[in-house]
């Protein structure tokens, strides 16, 4: 049977859950009151807990394409630019300020 840490944001507040039992039963079992509007633990949050990642390297991305275009473009053409979709706009080097 595996565990896994949970962390409650923004307090930092940690607790083990096995993967046979929900979020909130394993918080309830170990005395971490947690906020929950269903009894049973069977709503999405606790069966289907939000998938997380780091996303440094694509602030950095994001970032740095902001900085090599001139900090003048909005957020459509940096879309455009960094996951190189290229329309007529994003060719000519032009864009909306």
């Amino acid at each position: 049977m595996s565990k896994y840490q949970v962390t409650v944001q923004p307090d930092g507040r940690t607790f083990d859950v096995s993967d046979d039992e929900t979020i909130l039963d394993g918080a309830l079992r170990q005395n971490v009151i947690l906020p929950y509007g269903c009894r049973s633990g069977n709503c999405d949050t606790c069966l289907q807990p939000v998938d997380t990642w780091d996303g440094t390297v694509a602030a950095q991305m994001a970032l740095s394409c902001v900085y090599r275009t001139g900090q003048r473009f909005g957020a459509a053409y940096l879309t455009d630019v960094l996951i190189q979709r290229y329309n007529k706009q994003a060719k000519s080097g032009g864009g909306k300020k």
